[in-house]
């Protein structure tokens, strides 16, 4: 579950505004200024990849559409013989060329059901 931007930002603030008043931190204030920084950082990294996580998702389901509404590929290492998608995926005689989109692909759809 990813922390919103807003306490994060709110968070950060404080951390701040802590290390300049001057005032006498409580035990728990001083735990939280030496901990929360990694904290914020780690959650909006978590953020980040989460985002990019789900752009890949969208990417792999537009290009599994593409296969799905079309035969193969046409000049595919220059070759005048169209390339099949079963030729080109995993358990085809060029599977190289597809095997980790399948991959990643299984992946995807595993962790959203």
């Amino acid at each position: 579950m990813a922390i919103d931007e807003k306490i994060l930002d709110k968070l950060d603030a404080w951390v701040s505004l802590s290390h300049i008043d001057g005032r006498h931190l409580t035990d728990f204030e001083a735990y939280a200024l030496t901990h929360l920084p990694a904290l914020i950082a780690a959650a909006r990294r978590e953020r980040a990849l989460e985002d990019a996580l789900s752009d890949a998702e969208e990417g792999l389901k537009a290009v599994s559409e593409l296969i799905e509404a079309s035969d193969g590929v046409a000049s595919l290492n220059r070759s005048e013989d169209p390339a099949s998608w079963e030729e080109l995926r995993t358990g085809g005689a060029s599977e190289d060329w597809l095997a980790p989109f399948d991959t990643a692909l299984d992946r995807v759809r595993a962790s959203t059901r």
